[in-house]
């Protein structure tokens, strides 16, 4: 009779442990998702403002739809309808992202595209579309 309820016990035990092991792991995975939504939202805001700066400071008055579009969940595509000095360019997009507090990785890949997409833009005298992956 001992040993029933010893095994009756384990076996709750058991239950008890998979059921808040499993609450737990649907709870992290969901506060994984918000903040990784967060994250999207602030590095969309962010890429949004820097095109707005870049009109401002090219006095374009045209409004852009959507301007930044998520390609996917790292990448970001923001256009413009200018051109303007790379340098300018990198230090408003890494103003904008400390003042989201995105000062993650985010920021190098941020810095290598724009190098590069920039190094293009003026060779080949085209106006660039801003990808951030």
């Amino acid at each position: 009779m001992k040993r029933k309820y010893i095994r009756l016990v384990i076996l709750f035990a058991a239950i008890t442990v998979i059921g808040v092991f499993s609450f737990q792991l649907f709870w992290v995975s969901k506060a994984y998702n918000l903040q990784e939504k967060q994250f999207n939202e602030r590095v969309h805001v962010a890429l949004s403002n820097v095109v707005r700066e870049v009109q401002l400071l090219n006095q374009d008055s045209s409004e852009l739809y959507e301007p930044v579009k998520q390609i996917s969940s790292n990448y970001y595509l923001a256009s413009t309808n200018d051109t303007l000095h790379p340098y300018l360019l990198e230090n408003l997009l890494t103003k904008e992202l400390q003042n989201r507090n995105l000062n993650t990785s985010l920021s190098m890949y941020c810095t290598i595209a724009l190098q590069t997409l920039l190094y293009l833009a003026t060779m080949l005298t085209w106006k660039p579309k801003l990808e951030i992956w």
